[in-house]
């Protein structure tokens, strides 16, 4: 069960890295044709919840063991903290954006 968690944190980390270098890129890039989409933090979001999130609902079902579930919960938090560039209480960022804790959604 560690080599998944291990798997699930490579897997969301890389697409972690995607997301922070097209937010940054919509953010400075000065010749980018649609200039309201870098202000947008709706839009970097959303791009967030499609790459990055994904990797942790797949996978979660294999994961058992609740100290691995914080872990992975920690890393989550700490991708869309990153993100957004919003730093807060854990549940409380994730629950704003739409996002169930993960032991509930494991249950599921």
């Amino acid at each position: 069960m560690k080599a998944a968690s291990n798997a699930i944190k490579v897997k969301a980390m890389k697409c972690h890295a995607i997301v922070s270098a097209v937010s940054f890129s919509l953010r400075y890039d000065k010749h980018h044709s649609n200039p309201t989409c870098a202000k947008s933090p709706t839009k970097v979001m959303n791009l967030w919840k499609f790459c990055v999130v994904p990797h942790f609902l797949l996978y979660l079902r294999y994961i058992h063991s609740d100290s691995q579930i914080q872990k992975l919960k920690a890393c989550l938090n700490l991708s869309l903290s990153s993100t957004l560039h919003v730093y807060g209480h854990a549940t409380a960022l994730l629950a704003e954006v739409g996002i169930c804790p993960l032991h509930i959604t494991q249950s599921l």
